[in-house]
């Protein structure tokens, strides 16, 4: 099976070259995983439908979508962690100097939420303040998760990423259905076995960062696949990488530069994005009874599916396109290809959800949520639009262009919270609300990445926000041009055998 799997690789090697085939072998490791992830997640969120009923299931529903917003800081330091662990030359060091600043900002970041804790339980009519606590310190676990996972991204080690979100995700399914059904513990069960996961799944990415990072042997990385092909990036690469960045003067005292000037546009991309699938569920709890508000919160856990099958194709893009930036490559084919397969999963689950509503929301939640299958199908549309703007939104982070990845969706997210407010009388005036934000914003990004991408060369050092956008120019260097060349007669060679 092992000499089936490497003849395949180099047929896609010799046929697409070494850059598609890393991406098809992380994209194929991670949505494996981030299916089992899935499957895990969606068995614990119908397990917990069931158990608890619409109107406590809205309660654990709302309170997942404020512990995602509150994780914003997460989102952010995950993508930033991912840019500079990409860059070979610093990734140790960026590791070593960055976790103690992490650890307390995670102690930092619960001490503050807790002082919120009463608002928040206003706001959702709870009588209750425990669940939102045990929320919190969940949250704040699950950001030195972020950080190590977000470390392995960097490095490519995308077999690490899948078992450590596997690991967890299993822990707390197993966990919660302890219990709520055996304890009988109902929604503070749910919440704590949340708790129990990111805590055990802490010590699984530990142990996988000291052993990637003792096991390290000079500048190569290697990218581990089950069943697939162990592939790493070659001595070339990471050469060229170093001497392109040390040509332009990068010294380790500017990685506190390079990150506070990446940070901030990142920040605002992870908040708005959050905000755009979460901020609906949270005033659907707010505004709605508390049984549609549970309706609406199954609703979104299923159209999520789209997300969570396509999303993992964004996280193996942006690294490989961070690389060929620094390198001074285009991305442009990488991009078409990534986009491309994105647009075609979404669209191939939203058309089931449109013909099999009735039959998913059964299979998932049971007969007391199907008075809200109907609106399965604008779910999928809602969760398509933002799938799709999300992944141009990481191309255009990978590429350093950071002012309409901040103007934009916060612009969005306004109009989404201000047309919410005025009409939430049902689960379609929010849901419509969602899908026109959402579109909105695919539309806008689209049309930049055509008007402006496409139309105009690349500047070298534009600078947008507050960070550079370039190290480096974006001209093929004469090596780039052996390797095209050289795979050309390669292709020629395997299609006359």
């Amino acid at each position: 099976m092992n000499k089936i799997f490497r003849k395949v690789n180099q047929k896609i090697g010799l046929l697409w070259g070494e850059e598609m085939l890393k991406f098809i072998n992380g994209g194929v490791i991670l949505i494996l995983s981030s299916f089992a992830t899935g499957v895990l997640n969606y068995l614990y969120h119908l397990l917990m439908g069931r158990l608890l009923g619409p109107n406590d299931y809205g309660i654990l529903s709302s309170l997942i979508s404020l512990l995602y917003i509150f994780s914003v800081p997460m989102g952010t330091f995950s993508l930033v962690v991912t840019r500079f662990a990409a860059d070979q030359t610093k990734n140790k060091e960026f590791f070593q100097k960055t976790k103690g600043k992490v650890e307390l900002f995670s102690l930092f970041w619960f001490l503050l939420l807790i002082a919120f804790t009463p608002i928040i339980a206003t706001f959702l009519h709870l009588k209750f303040l425990f669940p939102i606590i045990l929320i919190n310190l969940s949250l704040a676990i699950s950001f030195l998760n972020v950080f190590g996972r977000a470390i392995l991204q960097g490095l490519l080690q995308f077999t690490f990423l899948a078992l450590s979100g596997i690991w967890e995700t299993g822990l707390k399914l197993v966990l919660a259905f302890f219990l709520v059904y055996y304890l009988n513990w109902q929604i503070i069960g749910a919440v704590s076995s949340l708790v129990i996961a990111t805590t055990l799944g802490y010590f699984l990415i530990k142990y996988f960062l000291k052993k990637e990072f003792s096991s390290e042997v000079s500048q190569n990385t290697t990218v581990f696949s089950p069943g697939l092909m162990a592939s790493s990036l070659s001595p070339q690469v990471v050469s060229t990488a170093s001497s392109l960045l040390n040509r332009q003067g990068h010294s380790k005292g500017k990685i506190s530069k390079e990150l506070w000037d990446f940070i901030l546009p990142v920040f605002f991309f992870t908040l708005s994005f959050t905000l755009l699938y979460n901020i609906d569920i949270v005033l659907a709890r707010h505004f709605l009874s508390f049984q549609e508000a549970g309706w609406y919160g199954a609703l979104s856990t299923i159209g999520r599916i789209i997300y969570f099958l396509v999303g993992p194709l964004a996280s193996v893009f942006f690294p490989m396109a961070v690389k060929k930036k620094i390198r001074g490559q285009t991305s442009n084919q990488l991009f078409i290809f990534s986009l491309s397969l994105t647009f075609i999963i979404a669209f191939v689950i939203t058309l089931f959800y449109f013909l099999f509503p009735n039959l998913i929301m059964k299979v998932f939640y049971g007969a007391k949520f199907l008075p809200a299958a109907g609106y399965l199908g604008f779910f999928g549309l809602f969760l398509s639009f933002y799938s799709l703007a999300y992944f141009l939104g990481s191309f255009f982070l990978s590429q350093g262009i950071y002012q309409i990845v901040v103007v934009f969706p916060l612009m969005v997210v306004f109009l989404q919270v201000i047309l919410i407010v005025i009409f939430h009388h049902n689960i379609f005036q929010i849901l419509a609300v969602s899908v026109f934000a959402c579109g909105l914003l695919f539309l806008l990004f689209l049309l930049y990445y055509f008007l402006r991408i496409t139309s105009s060369p690349p500047v070298e050092g534009r600078k947008l926000l507050g960070g550079s956008a370039s190290f480096l120019p974006h001209s093929s260097p004469p090596q780039d041009r052996r390797d095209i060349l050289r795979r050309k007669i390669k292709r020629q060679l395997f299609f006359k055998k």
